[in-house]
């Protein structure tokens, strides 16, 4: 029988589901109506906007219907807007909206204060270490197409 606890995948998932509600939770508390997804995009767009659909979908590992979901809501709310593309009249740009570069500051502070918790007791060496494994496997499941790399 299949011991689904002794599989990193199990764990990996685990903390994948209560990242995103603790996160969540924490915005709700903070008073930031920002669901885990819009917080990922952002996350995404803060370093590196504006970008296109397609970038969004691939380094966000959705589908296009998925992101234009999401940049729809995102758009409605003030946090993000589209622009044309500067050479592609038929392309549009995903760009952070004032609501979305002036949350930066204080989400990644509630979230820096979560990794602070949730990081505690462990040194930085394992934290790399921890960090390392994950970004190996995920290569070995993207191979030559993680669009981070």
């Amino acid at each position: 029988m299949f011991d689904y606890q002794a599989a990193t995948p199990h764990w990996v998932n685990r903390l994948s589901f209560l990242i995103r509600a603790e996160v969540q939770q924490r915005f709700k508390a903070a008073g930031y109506a920002i669901t885990a997804e819009e917080w990922a995009m952002l996350m995404l767009l803060w370093p590196n906007a504006p970008q296109s659909m397609g970038q969004l979908a691939a380094v966000s590992l959705r589908d296009r219907t998925t992101v234009t979901r999401l940049v729809d809501s995102m758009v409605a709310k003030g946090l993000l807007e589209r622009t044309p593309a500067p050479n592609d009249r038929r392309s549009v740009l995903v760009d952070l909206g004032p609501k979305g570069r002036a949350l930066e500051a204080p989400l990644t502070a509630i979230v820096g204060d979560f990794i602070a918790q949730a990081t505690k007791g462990l040194s930085a060496d394992e934290i790399a270490r921890a960090n390392a494994v994950l970004q190996k496997m995920t290569a070995n499941i993207l191979g030559e197409n993680d669009p981070l790399s």
